[in-house]
This record gives structure tokens, sequence and C-alpha cells, in this order.
């Protein structure tokens, strides 16, 4: 009988535990670098710093500005962004005379 007391005992609690979800870090992941300055800035005597490391992979391509939009500015025109019927949005090239015209046509056929 003390056996089955036993046994039913870690049988629950063996239930127990593998039902029990593992905590997992949700905070942003360390690269070896990071942990390194880390290091570095612990061992001068100050405390740890939070350094920020940017991906290398296609951080050049983030924030990379619309060509037709510049040309159109570097030509003395004003890069205006608007929505067609269906909320789409395109852009126009206004220069100061009140032509219009499409950026990326604009661009198409006059940029070297």
């Amino acid at each position: 009988m003390k056996i089955l007391k036993i046994m039913t005992c870690l049988l629950v609690l063996g239930t127990v535990i593998s039902c029990t979800e593992v905590s997992k870090n949700t905070g942003p992941e360390k690269t070896i670098s990071d942990m390194r300055s880390e290091k570095r800035d612990h061992h001068k005597g100050g405390h740890k710093k939070k350094v920020h490391h940017p991906k290398k992979d296609g951080d050049r391509m983030i924030g990379m500005p619309n060509p037709a939009s510049v040309y159109c500015t570097e030509q003395g025109g004003e890069s205006v962004t608007k929505k067609d019927e269906q909320g789409n949005e395109y852009g126009i090239c206004k220069f100061k005379d009140g032509k219009e015209v499409d950026e990326w046509q604009f661009y198409r056929e006059n940029h070297e």
C-alpha cells in the first residue's frame, strides 16, 4: 500500500512537471559582441551598459529614400503622395508652375 502511494505521488508530480510551461526569455537576444562589450565595461569598474549593435543584413534598405522622390526634389519639384480611388498610394512630382507628373514616369524618362 505504501509503494502504491509513493508511485501515485511520483506519477502526479511527473505530470505536473511535464505540464508546466517553461519560462522563456522574451527579451532581446544578445550577440557575442554585446556580451564582450558588457564584460569590458564591467572590468573597467563601470556598470553594465546596454550596447546596441544593429544587424548587418539589410540595414541599408531600411529608411532608404525613394529614388524617384529624390530625383523630383533635385529637379526643383515637390514630392507629394496621393491616393487613388482604391486607397493605393502613388507619388507625383509637383512643380512651381503647377505642372504635376507621376514621379516614377518622370524619373524613368529623365534620369540618366
